[in-house]
């Protein structure tokens, strides 16, 4: 039994070191075709994070309803959900700042 550990242990010895020599030759040949001219941030396997800047959401002046900046329009300086709110403008009842707030708790009447 102690020879077949032997062996087992030979093995995955074996199968390390050769597994070890891949990798740096995969990290060296990384290194290598890497442009020189690009400024090193100390390590060749971590490229420098990108940040996201998050999109801003914003409440429709019409409707109430909230959206990505991007998808919606502007006007007067007012953000509106789609044309139709932008056209029609803040006008009526249905303007956002005269309907209560629905996550507000509502006095009882």
């Amino acid at each position: 039994m102690g020879k077949v550990l032997t062996w087992v242990l030979i093995a995955a010895l074996a199968w390390l070191a050769w597994r070890l020599v891949v990798i740096s030759r995969r990290r060296a040949s990384r290194a290598g075709t890497a442009d020189s001219s690009a400024p090193k941030t100390g390590h060749a396997d971590n490229p420098p994070e990108q940040i996201v800047e998050p999109e801003r959401i914003l409440q429709c002046a019409r409707c109430g309803i909230h959206l990505p900046a991007t998808e919606g329009r502007f006007a007067g300086g007012r953000f509106y959900c789609s044309e139709a709110h932008r056209d029609a403008g803040a006008a009526g009842p249905a303007d956002a700042a005269a309907r209560p707030d629905r996550n507000e708790p509502r006095d009882p009447v």
